[in-house]
């Protein structure tokens, strides 16, 4: 019986590590769980999970905007930007 624990803790222990690979989630020096990312234009992302949704979305909206400005300027275009807390 001791020998069945044993095996299925095993088994259990390698079977995360897989999923962890496959999820491409690991644990950073610092012990925090990282999830790694790559972008369809080939950027590597990590980011922390315990970073709330809340501020990722807020992140998304601020850099979209940014992105958005960045555009207009390079093409000469002066179109004003809606930042996402204005209304």
């Amino acid at each position: 019986m001791q020998q069945l624990l044993c095996f299925a803790a095993g088994l259990n222990q390698l079977a995360k590590r897989v999923y962890d690979w496959v999820m491409k989630k690991f644990i950073a020096p610092n012990g925090r769980e990282v999830l790694k990312a790559v972008t369809p234009s080939g950027v590597t992302v990590s980011m922390d999970t315990s970073v709330p949704l809340e501020a990722l979305e807020a992140m998304q909206k601020k850099l979209q905007a940014d992105l958005s400005v960045d555009e207009h300027a390079a093409t000469g275009h002066r179109r004003p930007v809606k930042k996402p807390h204005q209304k």
